[in-house]
């Protein structure tokens, strides 16, 4: 990994959070349909459910707009009554029937509760209401009070019951359907949450190792030569990334840094070897100038001196000049002696042979 760019791990790491990232959303929404449609489903067997109670309520009603029609011996009253509340059933029904038209166990319990209520309508309420009509009204109060219709009375409550329960059943599962989708819904996002956080905490992990820790390192290494310490070691790096580029040119530059400061301690060694050759110089120069002060001072001594000594040499020459003439002299009388005493040495010498 230490071959990729900086740039393209970067790149790297946002497309593995993106990507689950996304993984989170499409389940999340996919959850939320899920969730939606069953909340639906329920707001609709609510909907079907309160549809099946004005059904309800509306046979009942029209029952006993019937045995009032009975009691009142007229239908003048009471068939307006009763047609109203009559299409209002056929209504209700037509609108129970499209909204559970998408379940098919619902629609054919409204179609069997449909058919007990034209049923019950057709052997009883219209029967009894036509007998009325005819001034039969002693024959509709014995049906009423023998029970004769029961029968069918008895079919159509146990319809309508059935088709209760099966409306109640449908939203019970739709509740329960509604409770898992909830569930899951929840499980999916804490899922989601959990991987994005520890994708997260991983390529944390990752670029602070790869990434973080080298350039710390990096950073620490230049305050070091910063701070003039070049005996700091330099991390050796295999990398042909950007941080692997970076430790290169740092190793170059301490390179450099060491040789600038070799030269510089040769410099410096040179001019404190040229400095004590200077300070020598100026010393033989000094003690130089002093002997040759001396010198000059004792010259300057000898020279009195000497003018001295000249003039008593030049006196001491005159009276030595006067000594050789006396001894000139004496050489002479002395010499002219040799010679008699030669002469009176010869004439012996010839005596004696």
């Amino acid at each position: 990994m230490s071959s990729i760019s900086i740039g393209k791990k970067l790149l790297l790491s946002f497309g593995v959070i993106a990507l689950i990232t996304f993984i989170a959303s499409t389940l999340t929404q996919y959850n939320e349909s899920r969730l939606v449609s069953a909340a639906s489903d329920l707001d609709r067997y609510h909907h079907a459910i309160e549809l099946f109670k004005e059904v309800q309520a509306n046979s009942i009603n029209r029952f006993s707009i019937v045995k009032g029609a009975i009691i009142a011996k007229s239908t003048d009253k009471y068939g307006k009554i009763y047609k109203d509340r009559t299409d209002e059933s056929k209504k209700f029904v037509s609108e129970l029937r499209d909204v559970l038209k998408t379940d098919p166990d619902l629609s054919v319990a409204v179609k069997a509760m449909d058919d007990a209520i034209g049923e019950v309508e057709t052997t009883v309420y219209v029967d009894l209401l036509t007998k009325i009509d005819s001034g039969e009204v002693e024959a509709a109060s014995d049906i009423i009070a023998k029970n004769t219709a029961w029968p069918h009375l008895e079919k159509f409550l146990k319809t309508m019951s059935a088709t209760e329960d099966a409306l109640n059943k449908s939203i019970n599962q739709a509740k329960a359907t509604l409770d898992e989708q909830a569930s899951m819904a929840k499980m999916v996002a804490m899922i989601s949450l959990f991987c994005l956080m520890l994708a997260v905490l991983i390529m944390t992990v990752v670029l602070t190792k790869n990434i973080a820790a080298p350039v710390r390192s990096v950073t620490k290494v230049m305050q070091e030569l910063d701070a003039g310490r070049l005996d700091t070691v330099i991390p050796s790096s295999s990398r042909s990334d950007e941080i692997g580029e970076m430790v290169g040119t740092l190793v170059g530059f301490h390179k450099k840094l060491r040789e600038n400061q070799s030269l510089r301690e040769t410099e410096q060694q040179r001019s404190a070897v040229e400095l004590d050759k200077s300070r020598q110089m100026r010393g033989v120069v000094g003690e130089f100038s002093k002997s040759i002060e001396q010198l000059i001072r004792h010259l300057n001594q000898s020279e009195e001196s000497l003018r001295g000594t000249a003039g008593n040499l030049t006196l001491d020459a005159g009276t030595g000049l006067e000594a050789v003439g006396l001894v000139a002299s004496s050489a002479m009388m002395a010499s002219e002696n040799a010679n008699a005493v030669s002469a009176a040495t010869e004439q012996l010498s010839a005596s004696i042979h």
